[in-house]
């Protein structure tokens, strides 16, 4: 949280005085503890994520609809693009997260 308030604080000040500014996208990556089994992720939860190998190497799961998108790929390394607050970020992941962790390669 702390980092989004300075954030926030920088992006203010490059905008000031500028009316109409408005945030439309926030990128957030991370890592999973573990490297993640992908074809059983896309297996088990197959109504939820879009994973072919031949075209693009990692799985992708569009929450509930929205633009919001996170992308996760074999080596546990994740991405959620689409979002314009921290709240659909975490959203994001407290309903994506739980499918990961049940396909980690332990």
């Amino acid at each position: 949280m702390e980092h989004h308030k300075r954030a926030e604080k920088c992006i203010s000040d490059v905008f000031e005085g500028i009316p109409g500014y408005r945030i439309r996208s926030i990128v957030a990556e991370g890592r999973c503890l573990l490297e993640v089994d992908l074809a059983k992720l896309h297996q088990d939860n197959e109504a939820n994520w879009e994973y072919d190998p031949a075209t693009f190497p990692a799985a992708r799961l569009q929450v509930n609809g929205d633009k919001v998108r996170l992308t996760v790929f074999s080596t546990g390394r994740f991405l959620v693009t689409g979002a314009s607050t921290e709240h659909e970020i975490r959203r994001c992941l407290r309903v994506s997260m739980p499918m990961v962790e049940l396909a980690y390669i332990v």
